[in-house]
């Protein structure tokens, strides 16, 4: 997928924190997020684009989910992330929403994204 492909090239490019090994992974993982019908490990694990078996599969996303390097990597991967999407605009529009989530507790999450022209990214932190 060409996509696949560009995201692959940048991540390489721009995140040199980021271990080939594991870019690797995290690109099958995303390829086969496209083809998953629900966001789960186990859906994740059949749907690698491998011929490996379907139990080493599962064990392949698992081991990368768990894997405490990719934790630490991932802040250079959200630093070139929030650049590449402001970086046509000095000054990005921040939407926050807040929801209960139980009204009796009176617990609330709050969600922040930046607008884009047609939809919005969700802020991670």
């Amino acid at each position: 997928m060409c996509e696949l492909d560009i995201l692959h090239d940048s991540l390489y490019q721009f995140c040199p924190e980021l271990h080939l090994k594991r870019l690797n992974s995290l690109t099958l993982a995303c390829h086969a997020l496209l083809d998953c019908k629900t966001l789960t490990l186990t859906e994740l694990g059949r749907n690698l684009p491998t011929k490996a078996r379907t139990k080493h599969n599962i064990k392949r996303i698992d081991r990368l989910l768990g894997n405490r390097h990719l934790h630490k990597e991932r802040l250079a991967v959200y630093r070139w992330h929030a650049s590449f999407i402001c970086s046509g605009n000095t000054m990005p529009i921040v939407l926050v929403d807040w929801s209960d989530i139980r009204e009796q507790k009176r617990l609330m999450v709050l969600r922040a994204s930046v607008a884009g022209h047609a939809d919005s990214v969700t802020l991670d932190g």
